[in-house]
């Protein structure tokens, strides 16, 4: 698996490799977005969000 890294000064993006015993669960917990993985109604108006905004771009191309 790859884990991203941002780099706070110059905003560049890289990737490193994660260790074979990396927790993907204490990943999910620390980003704030745990929440969002059991919240049906929540997701499904996110799902609308981005299909609306993803076809609003496609459509300016």
């Amino acid at each position: 698996m790859f884990l991203e890294t941002i780099d706070p000064v110059t905003g560049r993006q890289t990737w490193k490799v994660a260790d074979e015993d990396y927790d993907i669960a204490q990943e999910i917990a620390r980003s704030g977005f745990g929440d969002m993985i059991h919240d049906f109604e929540r997701n499904q108006k996110y799902e609308l969000g981005l299909k609306s905004v993803i076809g609003q771009v496609c459509l300016s191309y």
